[in-house]
């Protein structure tokens, strides 16, 4: 009975070893439960300085885009031929070596390949711009024109017209145009605001370089061409030319609306949706 009696344990003794047995439990997981969260803690930061590594990313990426942007918006640099040349040899990759962009290099192959007999035929290929001209001018190897009864110059004199105001039947009367070109050319004209390059009568309807260097000798163009105050003018004013469209029209105006008036003409450049080639196509039209 005595026996019994000592093997029974008080309400005490439960309490105590209950307690012993949770301080046992606290001291064994405590360095756990810190190690856990000591590691969450570094996994967060880890998670902020990676977020913010893509975000400098990002912008060092829209920076260097931006760069690059502008970089290809510079102005294209023209070389001197190294040495003196005869065009009739020259490839379009020959061109594109002094300065030519791919279009106009096999522009210019083409109404060379027969050769060239003067400097005025030369500058009358018109995707030879001046600075190019200057450069290349004293390097041609000019070819010598067999004429047996020459024709006084003052019979030879050519009239030319201003295509930014000829009338459809001025045009008309200029050797290889006809009534259907002078009828498109005044479409187009009214299109555009005006012309303000000789190449852009290539995008006249069924216009080609062959059609264009028959006439191209009998007109001129003047700077007589519409502008579009990209400060003031509507979506719909916009919208209507043929290198804008909506798309493009309605950047300028969510630009405009969002930044306030522009400074420059070249902030368009801000907008993702114009790049380079485009913003020199449209840039003559656009004033403030």
């Amino acid at each position: 009975m005595k026996s019994e009696e000592n093997n029974i344990i008080s309400p005490r003794s439960r309490n105590g070893i209950l307690i012993l047995i949770g301080i046992i439990v606290v001291l064994v997981f405590i360095p756990r439960l810190t190690l856990y969260f000591q590691h969450t803690a570094n996994a967060e930061v880890t998670y902020i300085h990676e977020a913010e590594k893509a975000q400098i990313a990002k912008l060092d990426k829209k920076i260097q885009g931006k760069k690059n942007k502008y970089k290809k918006f510079s102005k294209r640099e023209f070389k001197r031929p190294a040495s003196k040349f005869d065009p009739a040899d020259y490839s379009v990759e020959d061109w594109q070596i002094l300065g030519l962009t791919a279009k106009q290099a096999s522009v210019a192959q083409k109404f060379t390949a027969n050769g060239i007999y003067s400097e005025e035929q030369l500058k009358k290929i018109f995707v030879i711009p001046d600075e190019l001209f200057a450069l290349i001018k004293d390097s041609v190897i000019y070819k010598e024109r067999k004429q047996k009864n020459p024709i006084p110059e003052s019979k030879t004199a050519i009239k030319k017209i201003d295509v930014n105001s000829a009338s459809i039947e001025e045009l008309q009367e200029l050797k290889g145009i006809g009534a259907f070109f002078a009828k498109q050319i005044v479409k187009k004209r009214d299109e555009l605001g005006g012309f303000y390059a000789m190449d852009q009568l290539l995008e006249v309807w069924k216009m080609d370089e062959e059609k264009l260097m028959a006439f191209s000798d009998q007109i001129v163009i003047s700077s007589k061409i519409k502008y579009i105050n990209i400060n003031n003018a509507s979506l719909d004013e916009m919208k209507m030319h043929p290198y804008l469209r909506y798309k493009l029209a309605n950047a300028i105006i969510k630009y405009r609306d969002q930044h306030g008036a522009y400074k420059k003409v070249q902030d368009l450049m801000e907008i993702k949706l114009f790049d380079a080639e485009t913003f020199e196509k449209v840039k003559p039209y656009l004033t403030l």
